[in-house]
Order: C-alpha cells, then structure tokens, then sequence
C-alpha cells in the first residue's frame, strides 16, 4: 500500500518522519453509501437522495442511497455500525436516542455508533383520515374516551417515535387508542388514506398537500407553537398533552471509522446543506429548520437528550410496551 511521509522539524535541528495511512490521503477512494433505515416513501428517502447528487460532486465519488428498514431502523442502523472505514453512513432520527432504551440492539450507541451532523429540525403533525368525527386533538381525545378501543392509530413500527407518542398519549389523556404497527412511516400515511387505521403521524411537507386537497384532517403539531402557514392547528401543549420533543434528523457513521473520514464526511454534508440554493429548495419549501452542526456538538446533544429519552422509554413503558 503507497504511503506518506509526515515530516516535522525537532530541536536537534534533524528532520523526523513517519508514515500517514494514504487512507487519510486519498478517502473517499470508492463510492459511498448512504443507508435509509425505514422503506421508500417516508421523508428521510427524498431527504437522503436530495444531499446524495452535491455530497457526490465534493467527495468526488458515487454516493448511492438505499433503503434498508426493518425492526424500527435498527437493521439500517446496524449495518452502518459495522462499517469498518466510513464509508456506509446512516441517515438517523430521534428515535436513536430512546431505542436502547426500549429493547436489546445488535450495537452499542456510545461504542458503535460515531455522530457525523444533524442536518435538520422538523415539524411533525397527528393526521387523521378525512371522514374522521372530529377535528382536533381536543375533540378526538373526548371521542377516544368515549369510544374505549375503537380508535387506531399506524405507526412506522414497534418502539418508534409514533408507537412512543400514542402510548404516551393514551397513558396520560386516559384514552386506549389501538397500536397498529408499519413498515414506515409511508405505509402508515396510505393506512390513513385507506381507511385501515384511523391516525397516524407526518411531517409538514408530506402532510401539507394532502390537508390542502382534502384528503386528511390535521389534528395536532408538534412543538413550542403553532405554525403560520398552517393556521388553526394547534400544538399538543395548547390542547392539553404536555409530553413532546424537538424532533430531528442527522447522519451518522461507525466509530470503526478513522477520524479523518468522519470529519471529511461532515465537512462536505454540511457544506450540502449550507448552500443557499439547497436552503431555499429543500429546507424552506418543506418547512424543516437547518442544523449543519459538528460531529462533537451532535454527540452532545445526543448526551443532552439522554434524561427525555429515559422519560420517554420509562411512559412507554408503563403504557404495555414489552422490551423486544
């Protein structure tokens, strides 16, 4: 293998070298891949593919997305924490802070798992099918005490950011919503849309058009307040559901990775991100809020969002979820 010399000058005036890795030289030396960790149409699929083609482009090498769901994301996740050298990176929600809270994974998040950036905040919304007897989170939680197990709600799977909002929701209004669990968040959205389950969770961008053509209700949004473009929606706290989170999405990598290619791999996607076109075309339009942070300032936050994901987990809990 061709190396490097690193040359540095030392006080007896003799010139000291030692060999670089030539992986620290020339990565990326193949093309990158990009995991998706839940099926084609969710968001984080149009997501990852929007940063591949520019991400591509700086690296200087093919980036190729694939899709690889199952068991909440942790099969995507897995294959990202056994890479070896940097070069399968993982798109990554919240749900990875709670995750080894809620059952036994195949990798250790602290050990395995190596914080590249988070790319953005988003906005989520409760949606209900059209035809639904009720208009927001208020009146549909007085139906759902009315009507004990007659409301069902799809989520993108067991133990995951959605199946966590409405055990918690029923543990804390007193309502016994049913847990019907998908493959993705996009199989779920089509439940709703069918008429198979009652609710289910979306972000603004996919919710948007289909509130706007009159095909779903939206009952709720997430966070500290309500959204202008979107008036009348009120947020959970402001009709009475105290228990929320800043929702967002990142990238992560493998701790396997040498240092240089996680920190190569954050330069050039937050440079993605940065670019007031990309801004402009995927962030505002879709209503998501930029991040672009460091790999250091993400595992703090990740550390920092350990006490809610306890929280969380512990209500999870407590509602009849079962460690898988």
């Amino acid at each position: 293998m061709r190396q490097f010399l690193f040359c540095t000058l030392i006080t007896t005036g003799l010139v000291l070298c030692a060999p670089v890795p030539s992986s620290a030289q020339s990565f990326p030396s193949k093309p990158i891949r990009i995991i998706v960790p839940f099926p084609p149409g969710g968001p984080l699929d149009p997501l990852a593919r929007s940063i591949a083609p520019s991400l591509a482009q700086g690296l200087g090498q093919q980036v190729v997305v694939e899709n690889r769901p199952g068991a909440t994301g942790t099969i995507g996740y897995n294959a990202c924490a056994s890479s070896p050298d940097g070069y399968t990176i993982c798109m990554a929600t919240t749900d990875l802070m709670i995750l080894p809270h809620l059952m036994k994974l195949p990798f250790d998040l602290d050990r395995d798992i190596a914080p590249i950036t988070q790319l953005l905040y988003f906005r989520q919304f409760l949606i209900a099918n059209a035809r639904a007897p009720y208009n927001n989170f208020r009146e549909m939680v007085e139906y759902a005490r009315a009507n004990p197990g007659k409301l069902n709600f799809g989520s993108f799977g067991e133990g995951g950011g959605a199946h966590q909002l409405i055990a918690v929701i029923n543990q804390q209004m007193g309502t016994d919503i049913v847990h019907v669990p998908y493959k993705g968040s996009g199989p779920a959205l089509q439940g709703v849309l069918a008429g198979e389950v009652d609710m289910a969770v979306a972000v603004a961008p996919t919710a948007s058009p289909l509130l706007k053509a009159g095909k779903i209700k939206v009952l709720a949004v997430n966070g500290d307040t309500p959204m202008s473009v979107f008036p009348g929606i009120g947020t959970y706290r402001e009709q009475g559901f105290g228990l929320d989170i800043r929702n967002w999405w990142g990238v992560v990598g493998s701790t396997k990775a040498p240092k240089e290619h996680i920190t190569r791999l954050n330069r050039d996607i937050v440079k993605v991100i940065s670019d007031p076109v990309y801004r402009q075309k995927f962030m505002e339009a879709q209503y998501y809020e930029p991040i672009g942070n460091t790999p250091e300032e993400f595992a703090q936050n990740l550390k920092a969002g350990r006490v809610v994901a306890e929280a969380i987990a512990k209500a999870l809990k407590a509602s009849g979820y079962r460690t898988q």
